[in-house]
């Protein structure tokens, strides 16, 4: 086309050691230039999935924006080291009271022996009381009438997943096989993938038609617009 050769793309090319490297000056000096611009907030979600080398560029732009008017917010369970720099927090538990209007708004009305149960097993945390309600739904403990939620027996402790995982894990061996059949394929190609890799696949396109909504409307796969 005419161009004059790019002495940046020249250079990485001729240092294919430092690629990595290059590629975490530019996107500290990206994210430089635009706080120069105007005030900057960064948030970064799920990094407890991230790799060393995502840890290792968010460590670059933290370092790079440091004297900058700009604000980077890291939000991740335990499992993700946070640059030596970062002011860490957590949050706390929700406090009883809280978890009993918690549970109240998703199941309405519930004994207060199955209350206490349920308060002793989540210990204050929401996305456990949510997936406890989820389970005793699907497991077909409770059952939706024209009055709300309503108790088909009181769950006893065996009834109840000591933990979170085990929650999760149940709900997953409760799926159809189409359904179970995508969540392993999504197992291994990553949390986010292309429709089409999926449809590839021997029986794909079958398999997806058949389990997205279901997965979709048990909220454990969600499929959006161009992948």
């Amino acid at each position: 086309l005419g161009f004059p050769p790019s002495s940046f793309l020249q250079l990485v090319a001729e240092n294919c050691r430092h690629r990595d490297d290059l590629g975490r000056t530019v996107l500290r000096r990206l994210f430089e230039l635009d706080a120069d611009a105007s005030p900057l907030v960064l948030v970064l979600e799920d990094l407890q999935w991230a790799d060393d080398e995502a840890q290792a560029a968010i460590a670059a732009v933290a370092e790079g924006i440091a004297g900058a008017p700009a604000l980077l917010l890291l939000l991740h369970r335990p499992g993700f080291v946070p640059p030596a720099s970062a002011v860490t927090g957590g949050l706390a538990p929700l406090p009883p009271a809280a978890v009993k209007e918690m549970l109240a708004s998703l199941m309405g009305g519930i004994p207060e022996a199955v209350r206490r149960l349920m308060e002793g097993r989540v210990e204050g945390n929401p996305l456990y009381a949510e997936e406890m309600v989820r389970h005793l739904h699907e497991s077909g403990l409770v059952t939706r009438g024209e009055a709300g939620p309503r108790l088909v027996r009181e769950p006893g402790p065996d009834d109840l997943p000591d933990s979170l995982s085990s929650l999760v894990a149940g709900r997953l061996d409760r799926l159809p096989e189409a359904a179970r059949w995508v969540v392993d394929l999504g197992s291994v190609l990553g949390r986010s993938f292309p429709r089409d890799v999926a449809e590839a696949m021997p029986s794909g396109r079958k398999a997806l038609a058949e389990a997205l909504p279901h997965l979709a409307a048990h909220e454990v796969l969600f499929e959006r617009l161009g992948l």
